[in-house]
């Protein structure tokens, strides 16, 4: 099998982190050996001299800038430039995606942007989507408990709003999606009022996996990870939300059955397991050929 060594920057996001340690414990899985290598251009320069592997993936762009050194040095290496977030400067970024024999976006806008800048399709492979916490256990529902994630201002309003009626909403953040204090809370949650717009769509995938309806903005992002499985409504105001409570206890049936069906497309197509099969297969590919700008149109959401 191969073996594999991931150079990842020094100062990850913690979303970086998880991937990279998702891949890695995926890739031992399938009998490779897969090896962590924290970016940064000295560690990244002792990587070049005292290692030997079938395939080095970049994820690290300013480490990127040694991309040609290690195909001189390893020619018959794999190298790969993996970008996460839209990074489109500095030297390290324009050497690994003119120089790397693959590129792999996860994000389809910065897929075109690529393509159409430097006429190099990369590989769209989507971050994965799991809980490393319990999941929320089936039960009765309540249909005055609902859990909220928004923006501080717009959290403070509802809650404000509702905080005299027979509806409470429970305040959860982006970063308490997997806490076991907060899944164990909502255990009689009846749905998801999902009404922030700035979420990646790693953790927009981890709320499908709460197998709860969800209530959320009508937006390009949303709707390509949540499809036609949640409730759309065009903006936050009292009467929508007010309109999407009466629907979800006149029909919660239909809502609770979409939340299963998003669960089981998202834990299908988005597990570690897939995203790493596809790495492996990206790995085994020849280098890229330039094909012409008009061949590959705009996407229309993103992710």
């Amino acid at each position: 099998m191969a073996k594999i060594i991931l150079i990842t920057e020094t100062k990850a996001t913690a979303r970086q982190n998880e991937a990279v340690l998702q891949l890695l414990w995926q890739y031992f899985k399938r009998g490779n050996n897969a090896f962590h290598q924290t970016g940064g251009l000295f560690a990244t320069l002792f990587c070049l001299f005292t290692t030997n592997a079938d395939v080095y993936d970049f994820h690290d762009p300013r480490s990127a800038l040694l991309i040609p050194l290690f195909q001189i040095l390893h020619q018959g290496s794999m190298i790969i430039f993996s970008l996460y977030e839209k990074t489109s400067t500095g030297l390290g970024y324009y050497f690994g995606v003119r120089f790397a024999d693959q590129i792999v976006t996860s994000q389809k806008t910065l897929q075109y942007e690529v393509y159409q800048k430097y006429h190099r399709l990369p590989s769209y492979i989507p971050l994965g989507a799991a809980l490393s916490g319990k999941t929320v256990k089936q039960g009765k529902k309540n249909f005055t408990r609902f859990a909220l994630i928004a923006d501080e201002k717009r959290t403070k309003n509802i809650i404000r709003r509702y905080k005299s009626k027979r509806v409470k909403f429970c305040a959860l953040s982006e970063n308490e999606i997997e806490s076991v204090d907060s899944l164990t809370t909502m255990q009689n949650v009846a749905a998801i009022f999902l009404l922030k717009t700035n979420l990646d769509a790693g953790t927009l995938r981890k709320i499908t996996l709460l197998n709860l309806p969800i209530v959320t903005f009508d937006t390009e992002e949303h709707k390509d990870v949540f499809r036609e499985n949640a409730m759309y409504i065009p903006f936050a105001s009292p009467l929508a939300i007010d309109n999407a409570i009466k629907e979800l206890k006149n029909n919660y049936s239909q809502y609770r059955a979409k939340a299963k069906k998003l669960q089981r497309f998202t834990t299908n197509l988005f597990s570690w397991e897939t995203i790493a099969s596809e790495y492996l297969a990206v790995y085994q590919k020849t280098k890229l050929t330039a094909v012409p700008l008009d061949s590959l149109s705009k996407p229309e959401t993103a992710q």
